[in-house]
């Protein structure tokens, strides 16, 4: 449910915090992750939209753009709002937007450095969606380290802690990122 499109997460650590909350409050979602040693969940910063040739500053200006996405939920969002997803690999992106096979991208901004920022001209800073994830050990391989490393990797890497740890590297990198922009051609 997190990677509904357009929910006011602002960051990768709300993301990160709601998710674990919810795991520790409701039961049915800790029944997921059964038969692993479950250490904690990890969210993107909200993706946004950069484009080539138009900026987008609503939904009609959506309507029909290819749009270079990954994954089933980031497609049927982007569908949903009116465009088309495109399904191509990011070392394809470069010459598909020089081509016009694609009109922009869905990104985040820590991966500017893996987008051809010299052909995208415009940003759309709106929180699409996020990407949730989660990291979890083989029941065994936990039971084999020593219950003292356990107890300091579970208060130092898992549970709250190890959400904004993971939520952290997200959110530190895009001050980089939009600093790249700056820098740039990109207007945001």
């Amino acid at each position: 449910m997190i990677s509904l499109p357009l929910l006011p997460i602002a960051n990768a650590k709300a993301g990160a915090t709601a998710l674990w909350e919810l795991y520790e409050k409701y039961p049915e979602m800790q029944k997921e992750y059964e038969g692993t040693k479950f250490l904690h969940f990890g969210c993107t910063r909200p993706f946004m939209l950069v484009t080539s040739k138009k900026k987008v500053l609503n939904l009609v200006d959506m309507k029909g753009m290819q749009l270079r996405v990954s994954g089933r939920q980031a497609s049927d969002a982007i569908s949903k709002l009116g465009a088309v997803p495109v399904a191509i690999t990011i070392s394809e992106l470069y010459v598909a937007i020089e081509k016009g096979v694609v009109d922009g991208v869905t990104s985040v901004w820590e991966a500017f450095s893996q987008i051809p920022v010299d052909r995208l001209n415009y940003i759309t800073d709106v929180q699409l969606y996020v990407v949730p994830f989660w990291i979890a050990a083989n029941p065994n391989s936990w039971d084999k380290i020593s219950k003292e490393d356990q107890e300091v990797i579970w208060k130092e890497l898992c549970g709250m802690a190890g959400s904004l740890m993971e939520a952290n590297v997200f959110d530190v990198a895009e001050k980089d990122a939009r600093e790249l922009t700056k820098n740039g051609s990109i207007l945001v």
